[in-house]
């Protein structure tokens, strides 16, 4: 097997729509070298984690909908797990407006592949629980117990890592 990482993993009907879009609105998180896939003449803006910056967010793309732009929402990560993609897709749907939802590589199981750690193994795990490092107000969540058959993936769970190894003792 090989490994690919950044743009290699973009599909198909991602790369379409951000290399033809009106818009983006983008996370601070997503990584430079999908931002550099973005043609120079497409708009591009950038917001951080902030209760105030998802709102005026919101409400950028919301006027450009409404002006009949094609406008693409990019995230990093799992937007639908763990993230604000369901609470995006609401907002606009309040207004009129469906998004399209292009489904993208989840870092629950690529990033083990990526490393050769398989998230099922017969004979060994047979289940795959995904759960969070985060709790939405940045509290420590409830840690799963071990489990001898089961691959446990923690997103956004590195700075917490100590607190997860102890709590699933």
């Amino acid at each position: 097997s090989t490994q690919s990482t950044g743009t290699e993993l973009l599909t198909r009907a991602a790369y379409k729509a951000i290399t033809t879009a009106d818009l983006i609105l983008a996370d601070n998180l997503v990584p430079q070298m999908i931002l550099d896939v973005i043609p120079p003449n497409i708009p591009l803006i950038m917001r951080g984690p902030t209760k105030e910056g998802q709102s005026n967010f919101n409400q950028t793309g919301l006027d450009s909908l409404r002006e009949g732009k094609y406008v693409v929402r990019l995230k990093a990560g799992d937007p639908f797990i763990f993230g604000r993609g369901a609470e995006e897709v609401l907002f606009y749907r309040k207004y009129g407006f469906e998004a399209q939802i292009i489904p993208g590589v989840s870092s629950s199981y690529c990033a083990p592949q990526a490393v050769g750690i398989p998230v099922t193994h017969r004979g060994i795990a047979d289940q795959i629980l995904i759960t969070t490092g985060h709790g939405s107000d940045g509290s420590i969540p409830d840690i799963p117990p071990f489990c001898d058959h089961r691959t446990t993936v923690f997103l956004m769970g590195v700075s917490r890592l100590p607190v997860i190894v102890t709590g699933m003792k």
